[in-house]
């Protein structure tokens, strides 16, 4: 059994996919990589990635198309979008559609091994205490 994270490069960019893989074979993820979103699609209708590194825009093709996609078939796949100028407004537009960061292109190493670990290690995933549970009406708006 594989126990390595996997990660589908999405980029029409052969330079920057080559690199990302570099990088996150180095960082121990299995890397599985698609220079176009209907390559991307092929893809994740034959299995499941936790994490998509997808670039925003692709000649002929958007990345946005890719996280809709995966947010209507319901798959929670993670999801780090990539863009050369992503600014605050584009940030949040894409998160509120199921993207879990955005990254600025080119990637810089360091920022794409936090990125990572901060999306696929959430820090308070295995907290033994119960969830905080407030009499009713004590948070409601008077």
């Amino acid at each position: 059994m594989n126990s390595k994270r996997s990660v589908l490069v999405v980029d029409d960019e052969p330079n920057v996919c080559a690199y990302l893989k570099d990088l996150l074979e180095y960082f121990g993820y299995e890397v599985a990589l698609a220079y176009s979103c209907r390559k991307a699609f092929e893809q994740l209708k034959a299995r499941t990635f936790d994490c998509l590194l997808l670039d925003l825009y692709m000649k002929n093709d958007c990345g946005e198309t890719v996280l809709r996609w995966l947010r209507a078939q319901g798959r929670s796949d993670a999801v780090v979008m990539m863009s050369t100028m992503p600014d605050h407004e584009l940030r949040m537009e894409l998160i509120l559609q199921g993207a879990c960061n955005v990254l600025a292109k080119p990637v810089q190493p360091t920022q794409l091994r936090q990125v990572l670990t901060d999306t696929l290690e959430p820090v308070f995933t295995t907290d033994p205490r119960p969830p905080l549970a407030f009499p009713q009406g004590v948070l409601s708006r008077a």
